[in-house]
């Protein structure tokens, strides 16, 4: 069985809820790179009527589209553009045809599916004159149009309204001159029109273009899981997690135009990343970091691997669009459906208004299927804006396949803010607790939950990877009482790591203390605090991981202890820095006195 996510308005399945698709809409592409603009004016605009097909409209300062119920385009609109001035080698980005409305009769509010709808045409003919053109001699035009039209809103307003024709401009730039019709494509019902000015008027039709000469290749951006790292859970296969290209945050899989130029680039959530694949004309300075910078130089493709081991389930775009809050007491909670089952390691809140003076909290919940909890509630403290961790791997709380949970956000007092995504259009919806009951509620709240997964390998006898721990502040720089976090990269690409331990030890002692090393899915590294000891305490740590398959791997005495001394609170590098400031003085001023004395 294959999982797939449908884009577009199920963009909330993402990792949230597997069902089974089988189809992807065609993806449309996104322009990244630099671009210049520039705005044309209509060298040639007039309107055809049919009411009176030998009559020339040319020097009108007015432009009618009109429809009755007998004619569904009995007035519309002729505009031509020159397009000379424009780099033949130009690679269109957008363009965009703007008329500006300056009258209107019995026009219908458009919904989706229903009321009056006017869109614009290529037309390929350019041998028409804007003195000449009737309604009986007026070329043919492509009826068959992919353009988004415009439509009156709920109050309709006067200025310029816009189409969206750039594939239209593509097709021109070789010719050289546009010309685009404009007629009610659907009328709701009964006579209706639209004015809009005439070049002869003071608000030309005019064309905005957005454009790049730099050469432009075709990106196929995607994520998948590494069948090297993960073989025995192949039926996971779909594209999971997003991508920010250029500071610009696509949902996986993505058809991204690039213009040639290198460009940050980074992996978030879904697979536990593991490494980039490219083809083609594409390159990154840094196969294994989540973040790193890509090249472009050519077509190809960009590809995220993975590992399920630990998935992240989320359902918003990663870009906070404006704050959520209810009443103080009442509860929202986001639905959760894992595709394995395993261990519920985090949940992520992005917060918002945290002060800098006054501390501000929330409650934790974590729910069952049935809205039930699953552990006792607590109160948890950001300290500032953004996404805020909370660990939850010492509750041992099971998730099940395919058996929704819920992680819940409890408003408190303090107005601390949660944020809402600017993505919409949830498929199903989340649950506010008012005090009595549940309520569905479809706001894009911000909270994320990490699970490490259940999984077994077919067969694992290599023991982990465990990187050079680092540790803040470092070892030279540990000052009285102070905390120490100990940060180290763990690496299982066979069956995953299952658990990590950090055990210290002070003054050279036999007795070793522990602390759990928790991962952190927001800077890849597992993590553990070492607490503060008093000025010239002497403390060595090391670290012991396990794998899925019961596998250890130690950094111990066979290894450098990780080492390091607490120091008075002015360090040694303090010191030195007066003696280095205390020298430099003294050979200034003999200069100096050498000098005067001279």
């Amino acid at each position: 069985m294959k999982f797939f996510l449908i884009r577009g308005m199920l963009i909330t399945l993402i990792l949230a809820s597997f069902s089974v698709f089988s189809y992807l809409p065609p993806v449309v592409a996104t322009y990244i790179g630099p671009t210049d603009s520039t705005t044309l004016y209509s060298i040639a605009d007039a309107y055809v009527n049919a009411s009176n097909p030998d009559t020339n409209y040319g020097n009108d300062q007015d432009l009618f589209v009109s429809a009755s119920p007998s004619d569904l385009s009995q007035d519309f609109i002729y505009v031509k553009f020159d397009l000379s001035t424009l780099p033949q080698n130009a690679h269109i980005v957008s363009a965009s045809l703007q008329l500006r409305l300056s009258g209107f009769s019995n026009l219908y509010y458009s919904i989706i599916g229903v009321g009056d709808n006017i869109k614009a045409y290529y037309c390929s003919d350019n041998s028409w004159t804007e003195t000449g053109i009737t309604y009986n001699n007026k070329p043919t035009f492509n009826t068959v149009t992919k353009n988004v039209g415009w439509g009156p809103g709920m109050f309709i307003s006067y200025g310029y309204k816009t189409w969206d024709i750039t594939e239209d401009v593509k097709t021109a730039l070789p010719i050289g001159e546009l010309t685009e019709v404009i007629k009610f494509s659907d009328k709701n019902g009964g006579y209706g029109y639209a004015r809009y000015q005439s070049k002869e008027d003071t608000n030309k039709p005019k064309l905005e273009i957005q454009y790049t000469t730099t050469p432009v290749f075709e990106i196929q951006s995607e994520s998948s899981q590494d069948p090297e790292a993960t073989p025995y859970i192949l039926n996971i296969d779909s594209n999971l997690g997003f991508i920010s290209f250029a500071e610009q945050t696509f949902l996986l899989p993505e058809t991204l135009d690039v213009a040639q130029g290198s460009y940050p680039i980074k992996y978030d959530s879904g697979y536990n990343f593991l490494r980039w694949e490219t083809t083609g004309g594409i390159t990154v300075t840094n196969n294994n970091a989540k973040s790193t910078t890509v090249t472009i130089s050519g077509s190809g493709t960009l590809k995220a691997l993975g590992n399920v081991q630990t998935l992240e389930y989320y359902h918003d775009s990663g870009t906070p669009a404006q704050n959520y809050s209810l009443p103080s007491g009442q509860i929202y909670a986001k639905t959760f459906t894992p595709v394995l089952s395993g261990q519920l390691l985090t949940v992520r809140y992005y917060i918002n208004n945290v002060s800098s003076t006054i501390q501000k909290s929330f409650r934790v919940h974590i729910l069952n299927e049935n809205k039930e909890r699953s552990i006792t509630p607590f109160e948890a403290t950001p300290t500032s804006n953004g996404w805020f961790n909370v660990d939850l791997t010492t509750y041992n709380i099971n998730v099940t396949e395919q058996t929704d949970f819920y992680v819940a956000y409890e408003f408190l007092a303090n107005d601390l803010y949660l944020c809402k995504s600017s993505t919409t259009g949830l498929s199903y919806p989340d649950y506010v607790w008012n005090g009595i009951e549940w309520t569905s509620s479809y706001e894009q709240s911000m909270i994320r939950a990490t699970v490490l997964n259940n999984i077994t390998p077919e067969t694992d006898d290599t023991p982990p990877e465990i990187d050079i721990p680092s540790q803040n502040p470092p070892s030279y720089d540990v000052k009285d009482g102070e905390q120490v976090t100990v940060s180290v990269s763990l690496t299982d690409i066979e069956s995953g790591i299952k658990n990590a331990t950090l055990f210290y030890t002070i003054n050279n002692g036999e007795q070793w203390e522990n602390r759990p090393l928790n991962y952190n899915p927001s800077t890849d590294q597992y993590e553990a605090t070492i607490p503060g000891y008093e000025e010239g305490t002497t403390v060595k740590f090391k670290i012991e991981t396990y794998n899925n398959a019961g596998i250890k791997a130690t950094r111990d005495e066979n290894q450098p202890y990780s080492t390091y001394q607490v120091i008075h609170e002015f360090s040694i590098f303090g010191i030195l820095l007066l003696l280095i400031v205390a020298t430099l003085t003294i050979i200034v001023y003999r200069k100096k006195l050498k000098r005067h004395i001279g």
